[in-house]
């Protein structure tokens, strides 16, 4: 027989386990159950949610899926009656397990995730992390803007699926290992060498070959994007963000490095290379549709400027300071600079001045911005507003098969 505390040891892990069979995981299984529901009933009234929640959960980006669960344990449900759809429970019981593991996994990255649970029990969403005062605060403060992000991904995660696939193929080394002599030791020799060896023993043992990975040159990515008034015309902001959600979603699947920045008299940062691409980030560029209606909470607000010149020189900075190969800068505007502090010639000098170092290219956004190609060398104009994000996604293409 064990020693005495040998058996009061598995005595006690005997009542542990008890405990969590009998009480703990059904209170859990409980919770879990109920946030399921609300998700699904979240999923199934809101366009685009679930399509988005399944395509996170394929492509396994926890970021993405955060920020599609995160509205819908904001503040108290609206129709806790509301119906659900069978495929919408169980996306949502995946969508929550996953965020769980994952909030595990990394000390609780899920933070602010979730909202308290029923019957005065914890949330496993909210399990992990407490939102401390301040940020509740900040977030009351600014209006509800449900799923924005999802609104802006939904028209477009087909293409992001599609162009990810071809550049994947695309961006593989182009050709199989190849074979190279000319090295003192390798796998195999080259006879014509060794035959050139005999003949003169004075030069170097140089006949052996070796194989070699074909590698392929690096890129960077930097899209500016115009927030002056008139882009809030004509779903110009919606398409031109929309087109900003496929650029982000692909080059990061892709592990491209990045960058987002906003324009009107100065630079409106929104994510900047070094920054994760995580739900934050997700909800910072969905704000931006309001800078052109200078009501964005926090923002810069300035819609009636648009310095184009001081401000492409400033965002080229970041883009700069890469060190891959190819470095390329692409600017989305609808209308001639029309500066607080520049004109039209600080944007033709900031581009005289860049493009021996940067890939420059100007994207007009919608009908009459032929000007693009009066001010960049490389340019796209007169963009018809409901083809702006399938036009940047064979830009993207066009630029990367080019690196």
């Amino acid at each position: 027989p064990p020693s005495p505390i040998e058996a009061w040891v598995r005595l006690l892990a005997r009542r542990a386990l008890v405990l969590a069979k009998d009480e703990i995981v059904p209170a859990v299984m409980e919770v879990l159950a109920r946030d399921s529901e609300r998700l699904a009933r979240h999923l199934t009234r809101t366009p685009g949610s679930s399509e988005a929640a399944a395509h996170a959960l394929k492509q396994r980006m926890t970021p993405l899926l955060l920020a599609v669960v995160r509205p819908a344990f904001s503040g108290a449900e609206t129709d806790p009656s509301a119906p659900t759809r069978a495929e919408d429970l169980e996306l949502a019981h995946q969508a929550i397990v996953t965020l769980i593991a994952s909030s595990q996994g990394s000390n609780g990255s899920a933070s602010g995730a979730g909202a308290s649970g029923v019957s005065g029990r914890p949330s496993p969403m909210t399990a992990e992390v407490r939102e401390s005062p301040a940020t509740t605060e900040a977030q009351a403060a600014k209006p509800e803007r449900p799923c924005a992000y999802v609104k802006l991904l939904e028209p477009v995660l087909k293409g992001i699926d599609e162009l990810v696939q071809t550049l994947e193929h695309t961006l593989l080394p182009r050709r199989r290992l190849s074979r190279h002599a000319g090295f003192a030791s390798g796998q195999r020799v080259r006879m014509a060498r060794v035959m050139a060896f005999e003949a003169d023993r004075a030069k170097p043992i140089q006949f052996w070959e070796r194989c070699s990975v074909p590698d392929r040159r690096s890129a960077a990515f930097l899209l500016l994007v115009d927030l002056s008034g008139s882009m809030r015309n004509g779903k110009k902001i919606t398409r031109a963000l929309e087109a900003t959600a496929l650029f982000a979603e692909t080059l990061s699947r892709l592990e491209a490095p990045f960058s987002i920045v906003g324009y009107q008299d100065e630079c409106v940062p929104a994510l900047a290379f070094d920054a994760p691409f995580d739900a934050q980030a997700r909800e910072t560029i969905a704000s931006l549709i309001d800078e052109p209606n200078a009501s964005r909470p926090g923002g810069h607000n300035k819609p009636q400027w648009n310095d184009d010149g001081p401000c492409l020189r400033k965002a080229a900075e970041a883009l700069l300071a890469r060190h891959e190969d190819d470095r390329v800068l692409i600017v989305l505007s609808d209308g001639h600079p029309e500066g607080r502090h520049s004109s039209a010639e600080d944007l033709e000098d900031a581009v005289a001045d860049l493009t021996s170092e940067l890939t420059l290219v100007g994207v007009g956004v919608g009908p009459k911005t032929d000007h693009v190609s009066r001010y960049y060398p490389l340019s796209l104009a007169s963009v018809p507003v409901a083809e702006l994000p399938k036009r940047i996604g064979e830009l993207l293409t066009e630029m990367l098969r080019a690196a």
